[in-house]
């Protein structure tokens, strides 16, 4: 076994603690996702359905598999909505998707207003 010289030691040393830093800002960037996520998908009485309210509480914890599956299912809704009524200036789009979703799913809606479809 060779001997370790104090600068690989000082070396081997910083790059543990860059590596925990970077541990640690990865943690803190996450744990913020979840909370930005959590409030950006948290429950809102007048977008439930079923009419039911939770009962009020000074903590709300939004489970994300549940927040995912309510998302898909409100877009599925406005989807087959406006596959009955194409409306591509619909401001529901704009809540419900974002990106190359978004722009396609406009573009989709306006060829069927121009074509006079509905599905």
């Amino acid at each position: 076994m060779r001997a370790v010289s104090g600068a690989d030691q000082d070396e081997r040393r910083r790059n543990r603690v860059t590596l925990a830093m970077a541990a640690g800002l990865m943690v803190a960037i996450v744990a913020g996702g979840l909370v930005l996520a959590g409030r950006l998908l948290g429950t809102d009485d007048a977008d439930d359905p079923s009419g039911t309210k939770a009962p009020a509480s000074s903590t709300t914890t939004v489970d994300p598999k549940v927040a995912a599956e309510r998302a898909y299912r409100e877009f599925n809704a406005m989807t087959v909505r406006l596959g009955a009524a194409p409306d591509p200036d619909d401001p529901e789009i704009a809540e419900r998707s974002t990106g190359i979703t978004r722009t396609t799913f406009v573009k989709a809606l306006t060829g069927l207003k121009e074509r006079g479809t509905v599905l």
